[in-house]
């Protein structure tokens, strides 16, 4: 029987990216073949952790909650891969200054996803 962690993890974007802390993510196994994840925008630090803001209460502190979700999904073993932006009134938005922190914040994601699915998924295949 295979073990289903459930992974939670902070990814900062890379050192010299533009100036954002990233996102938060939890991962969670589904069988051999089938990674399940969900993503929050992290818009800053507190002394508890990542602070996620909601489009809903403007830029109040949230925390990790299922109503703002931004995006959610999942990747298979042969990279196949899924999302689903969380459309409820509660969302978390995603607001990008320039053209670089657009590309930097879904390079994060894409990057996070994936090697998500390479660390987890036991069947991993990646062309």
């Amino acid at each position: 029987m295979i073990e289903n962690p459930t992974i939670e993890r902070w990814v900062c974007p890379p050192q010299g990216d533009p100036g954002w802390p990233g996102i938060f993510v939890r991962a969670k196994l589904n069988g051999e073949h089938w990674l399940d994840y969900e993503i929050w925008e992290v818009a800053g630090t507190t002394d508890e952790g990542p602070f996620i803001p909601s489009l809903y209460n403007g830029m109040e502190e949230m925390g990790i909650q299922e109503e703002n979700m931004y995006l959610y999904g999942f990747i298979k073993w042969d990279g196949c891969c899924q999302w689903t932006f969380n459309q409820t009134e509660n969302c978390t938005f995603v607001h990008h200054e320039t053209r670089n922190t657009a590309l930097a914040f879904w390079a994060l994601v894409v990057n996070t996803i994936y090697d998500l699915g390479k660390e987890l998924i036991p069947t991993w295949w990646e062309e």
